[in-house]
């Protein structure tokens, strides 16, 4: 992972776009990628134009992206970083930072006023807007699954619109909705309004994964949902992710959320990204507004790692480190 944009000191950051040294995820070479183990079509790469196979550099490169709304208002002025292969970036930040804009770059739902993004290498200026947003997973807030599909056919949407064969679908579907702990032949044939938020949730991850993306933007997935069913869910997205070796650009306002989600926490500040950093650097980090966020983990600088936090929960190991002894809120 690297990154620059008017950084200040102390930010892990990249000054221009050659390559920093080694990124953290190095270690994660060689693990299974998206769809490697799936019978099927639709493996990553195999079937969507322009470069796309693993090893071939960063995911997501965005190179000094401007982007302006409608009147003027610039809302990044200049944008830099690269997403690694098996990486999840976290981008954390208050509302109005530049957050989902940064997302919807990256499916081209928004054009760069300058810059370039690239998805597997290629500037989504000369991808097919079509194939890009098949290419990529989304899983937007508050769900959006089609009221009037089941859940069966919710999940299917991609491959059918790809010309997956029947039986290819069918398998696929009853894979992903065992994956995300939602028995096909119970879940199925049911409707979204029959569902529980959770529910609905995992669908809504499920159909994002159909197509075997090596790539899947989350903006804000779990905000709507009540706290044990957000935690049960981050952490069962965590491990599904780390099994299909996904690549994760993730959106949240919670920095405990951004703590367990990602391999690194972006934070934002009127549209820059002011640090990058593993969550370990994060939690050491000295830069204010990191200090800030970290200030609201109930038992932050008391000696111990946040009260949530475990060695399930968070995902990347044994668990996080305690904070630095004397730092908090």
């Amino acid at each position: 992972m690297a990154g620059a944009g008017g950084a200040p000191a102390g930010a892990t950051t990249r000054r221009d776009d050659a390559g920093a040294g080694g990124r953290a995820g190095e270690d994660a070479a060689g693990r299974g990628r998206a769809g490697q183990d799936a019978a099927g079509p639709g493996r990553a790469g195999e079937d969507a134009a322009g470069p796309g196979r693993a090893g071939e550099g960063p995911v997501v490169r965005f190179r000094q992206v401007r982007y302006s709304a409608p009147g003027g208002r610039v809302i990044l002025p200049r944008l830099s970083f690269d997403l690694g292969r098996g990486e999840a970036l976290a981008l954390l930040g208050e509302s109005g930072c530049g957050k989902t804009t940064t997302l919807r770059l990256v499916n081209r739902l928004l054009v760069p006023e300058s810059g370039e993004v690239l998805v597997e290498g290629r500037p989504t200026a000369v991808w097919d807007a079509i194939a890009l947003r098949r290419r990529v997973g989304y899983v937007m807030q508050g769900f959006g699954l089609f009221p009037h599909r089941s859940v069966r056919d919710n999940v299917a949407t991609v491959p059918s619109l790809e010309g997956w064969p029947r039986a290819a679908i069918d398998a696929r579907v009853d894979e992903l909705l065992a994956l995300v702990k939602l028995p096909p032949g119970e879940f199925g044939a049911r409707f979204p309004d029959e569902l529980s938020g959770g529910q609905r949730q995992r669908v809504a991850v499920a159909r994002a994964l159909a197509a075997r993306p090596p790539l899947v933007l989350l903006d804000e997935p779990f905000g709507a949902l009540d706290p044990l069913t957000r935690a049960a869910l981050r952490r069962e997205f965590n491990a599904l992710r780390r099994s299909l070796g996904l690549s994760a650009l993730f959106v949240t306002h919670d920095v405990l959320e951004a703590l367990e989600v990602g391999t690194h926490v972006g934070l934002m500040h009127e549209g820059e990204l002011v640090l990058l950093a593993t969550p370990e650097g994060f939690l050491a980090s000295d830069h204010p507004r990191a200090r800030a966020y970290l200030a609201t983990l109930p038992s932050f600088g008391r000696g111990a790692a946040p009260a949530p936090f475990g060695a399930e929960a968070w995902g990347h190991g044994a668990g996080p480190p305690a904070p630095p002894e004397g730092r908090g809120g």
